[in-house]
């Protein structure tokens, strides 16, 4: 932080998804996700304004998990982009937040031989607005 009225984060984060073999849902066959590991990388900036308002940006990228022989639309893992915009107050008893997010990631072209239920071309985008409200007692 160099000043009290900004913030500035960066991140990685590393998942272990080798340790997650198989998805099961409930009258759904169980399928192998055999996923290996992957990073997150980020980074943020929230500047803070006068009588507790502050606005935050920020973006990070998540490598795909998956290969394509293990490929499944009901996970979609890929590549993905990610950037968010957010303004919001904290106050002595009541705090709220506003933010929007795009998330996106390039076509994925599953034609691995191994994976005929799945072969085609995939893309994920999927705009995002969340609010949230906060009492402090």
């Amino acid at each position: 932080r160099p000043t009290p009225k900004w913030n500035f984060e960066v991140d990685i984060d590393w998942t272990d998804w080798e340790t997650v073999d198989n998805l099961t849902i409930k009258g759904v066959s169980t399928l192998p996700l055999n996923w290996h590991s992957s990073f997150f990388y980020e980074a943020g900036v929230t500047r803070y304004l006068k009588n507790g308002y502050y606005v935050s940006a920020g973006y990070f990228f998540s490598e795909a998990s998956t290969s394509e022989r293990y490929y499944t639309p009901i996970v979609p893992d890929t590549d993905l982009h990610v950037g968010s915009l957010g303004f919001g107050r904290k106050g002595k008893s009541w705090d709220w937040a506003l933010a929007g997010q795009i998330i996106a990631g390039p076509n994925r072209n599953v034609d691995d031989a191994a994976a005929p239920p799945v072969r085609g071309k995939y893309q994920v985008v999927a705009p995002t607005i969340s609010f949230s409200v906060g009492y402090h007692f």
